[in-house]
């Protein structure tokens, strides 16, 4: 089936300069779940991405990103990028990126990039990169099933079959994404338990650029829910594997990323439209916070990047008279 410009995820998440210098704006109002009220924090690490990578030389790519989620982003509001260019070398770039709105930090985001080289590739003595396991090659490999793709919001009982936010480009209330929460390990221990989550674009990536936007798009995209879903515990999605799609009653008054970091392995060499996988543990839990290590995998499982990720949890049976701003 041929894609629309609109439903191109290229074209959905697209920026354009602004009148200042570095700084960047949203061609489209960025999008949301339907049943929130706050901007995807995907969207704007996937934007930040853009931005900065539109101010580095050529041939530069992103190796790590550090971001810190300061304060969430109300829907209505226009987004702002503002980029800071704090170093460049013939090798190595950094950049901090601003996401502001109507005057306020929402999002701080570092990026470093290197350029490769072939010496950055030869062996060295210390090289070790994981293997992946038969259980991580077979999901990594395994396609997504239409009846339960979390994009699909078709099924009789999903609570998301509403409309697209307002100015959104899609003919659909979704990114053009497909992403399927495949599994959970059956580890006796907690924090051995793996989350598994397939991901993919539904149309091919024009750039080196690009891949890089969506992986760390992908790289946020469903990492937060991660100690809840180890555990079975509600948050108002469908459980793993019900084709129905019916909602759950949600253990939760609300949750949120509070820093999100991700390395990438590699420089080069996967596709994100033919999909990634991404494997979580809940390194622990303790309070209101749990901290996630994740791997991504492409469809042939090569590591393509590591990652961590900090949640803050508010469950219904706080405390009367609590809430959850920090």
């Amino acid at each position: 089936m041929a894609h629309s410009n609109r439903d191109d995820f290229e074209h959905q998440l697209q920026i354009r300069p602004a009148a200042q210098t570095d700084t960047f704006e949203v061609v489209y109002p960025p999008w949301h779940h339907p049943h929130q009220k706050a901007v995807n924090g995907a969207i704007m690490l996937g934007q930040s991405t853009l931005a900065a990578c539109q101010t580095v030389p050529e041939g530069f790519t992103v190796h790590a990103l550090h971001a810190h989620f300061v304060k969430a982003a109300p829907i209505g509001s226009t987004l702002h990028y503002e980029v800071e260019r704090v170093s460049t070398t013939t090798r190595t770039a950094c950049r901090i990126v601003r996401v502001m709105q109507t005057g306020i930090v929402r999002v701080l985001a570092t990026f470093s990039f290197m350029k490769p080289s072939k010496e950055d590739e030869t062996r060295q003595p210390f090289d070790h990169v994981p293997e992946p396991s038969r259980d991580t090659l077979e999901a990594a490999a395994r396609p997504i099933d239409p009846e339960l793709d979390d994009a699909d919001q078709s099924a009789p009982g999903s609570k998301n079959k509403s409309r697209a936010p307002e100015g959104w480009p899609a003919s659909t209330p979704y990114p053009a994404v497909s992403n399927q929460r495949q599994e959970v390990s059956h580890d006796e221990s907690i924090s051995k338990r793996i989350y598994r989550i397939k991901m993919r674009t539904l149309t091919p990536l024009s750039s080196p650029a690009a891949q890089t936007m969506a992986t760390i798009f992908f790289s946020d995209f469903y990492v937060l829910d991660t100690p809840l879903s180890v555990q079975n515990i509600p948050f108002g999605m469908h459980r793993i594997g019900d084709k129905t799609k019916r909602p759950t009653r949600s253990a939760l008054r609300s949750f949120a990323t509070l820093n999100h970091s991700i390395h990438f392995v590699a420089s080069s060499g996967w596709d994100v439209h033919d999909g990634l996988l991404m494997e979580c543990v809940t390194e622990w839990a303790k309070g209101r916070r749990a901290g996630v290590c994740f791997n991504l995998w492409d469809a042939r499982g090569k590591l393509v990047a590591t990652g961590e990720q900090e949640g803050y949890f508010l469950f219904n049976e706080a405390a009367k008279g609590e809430t959850s701003r920090m």
